[in-house]
C-alpha cells in the first residue's frame, strides 16, 4: 500500500534530499570496454561506491536483546545507470529479473541475472525488493573470524539522494522513486535501480537494518560493509566496494567506540 512504501525511510529520504551532500569524486570514467567480464566496448556501466558507514550505535530491543544500528549508502558514480527490471511475476517472486545496461549508441540490452531473486515485501514494509545488494558483517579485529552478520536480505533500489557534485550525464531530477518499487504484490513487471550520480540509503532506523550483538563479548571488532558482494550486478569496478571501521564494542554498556582510521581495502567473507 503506497502508506506502506512511504514509511520512516521514505519520510527521512524527504529530508536527505534538501540537504546537501558531501559525496566522492563523481567524474565520468572511461568506458571499460572489455576489460569487465560480460561486458561490451560500447556499454555505459554503473560504478558502485559505497560511502562511510554512519550512525553506527546500540539499542536495546525487546527482551533486552542488543542491536548494533548503522545506516549505509551506496552511490553510482559510473558512466550509466544501475538498472534492473524483473517481470513474470509467481506468487510473491518475479520469474525474470534482467539488467539494463545502456550504451553509448543512445540504445541498450538486457542481461539475465539467474542469482538473485526479486520479492514482495520481506522485512515489513509493502514492495518489492533484489536480495543481497548491501552486505555487512562484524569480525574479530585479531583474528578477523566472524563474529555476527547484518539481519537485513533485501533492498529496494532507488535515487534517494542526489550528489552535491554530480557529473554533467547524471539527470537533473530522480528517475526511480518510491513507486519504483512497486505498490502491490500483483504487479506483471517492475523496474528500480540507482541513476548515476544518486545514492541509495539505508537509515540505520531501516528495517532490520541491524546485527544481533546480544552475549557477544567486549572486544575490538571490525564492521565490514560491501556493496553488490558477491558481483551479481556488471559495474565498471568493484575496487571502490568495500568500507570498514575498527570498533571497541561493549554490548552490556551499550558502547560502539570507533577506533583507528577507517579502510577500504577487501574484508569479510566476499573480500
Amino acid at each position: 500500500m503506497r502508506g506502506a512504501v512511504r514509511s520512516t525511510r521514505a519520510v527521512m529520504a524527504a529530508l536527505a534530499l534538501s540537504l546537501v551532500v558531501v559525496t566522492p569524486s563523481l567524474a565520468w570514467p572511461a568506458t571499460p570496454g572489455a576489460a569487465v567480464r560480460g561486458s561490451s566496448e560500447l556499454d555505459l556501466l554503473p560504478d558502485l561506491e559505497l560511502a562511510p558507514v554512519y550512525g553506527v550505535s546500540i539499542a536495546t530491543a525487546n527482551r533486552g536483546r542488543k542491536r548494533l544500528r548503522f545506516g549505509v549508502r551506496a552511490f553510482n558514480i559510473g558512466a550509466g545507470t544501475l538498472e534492473v527490471r524483473g517481470r513474470a511475476p509467481s506468487g510473491k517472486v518475479m520469474g525474470e529479473l534482467y539488467q539494463w545496461i545502456t550504451d553509448v549508441n543512445g540504445g541498450g540490452r538486457e542481461v539475465p541475472q539467474q542469482n538473485v531473486t526479486m520479492f514482495w515485501a520481506g522485512d515489513g514494509h509493502s514492495h518489492w525488493h533484489v536480495e543481497r545488494f548491501i552486505a555487512v558483517e562484524l569480525y574479530k579485529v585479531d583474528t578477523l573470524t566472524q563474529a555476527r552478520r547484518a539481519r537485513k536480505i533485501g533492498f529496494c533500489l532507488l535515487d534517494l539522494i542526489r550528489s552535491s557534485s554530480p557529473p554533467a550525464h547524471a539527470p537533473a531530477q530522480r528517475v526511480y522513486g518510491y513507486k519504483a518499487c512497486g505498490t502491490t504484490a500483483k504487479a506483471p513487471s517492475l523496474t528500480m535501480g540507482i541513476s548515476v550520480g544518486y545514492a541509495d540509503d539505508y537509515f540505520p532506523t531501516t528495517a532490520f537494518n541491524w546485527i544481533d550483538i546480544t552475549r557477544l563479548p567486549r572486544g575490538h571488532y571490525r564492521l565490514c560493509a560491501k556493496v553488490n558482494p558477491v558481483g551479481d550486478w556488471l559495474e565498471a569496478s568493484m575496487e571502490n566496494n568495500f568500507y570498514w571501521q575498527d570498533y571497541w564494542i561493549n554490548p552490556a554498556r551499550s558502547v560502539a567506540r570507533k577506533r583507528n582510521t577507517p579502510g577500504r581495502t577487501p574484508c569479510g567473507m566476499h573480500g
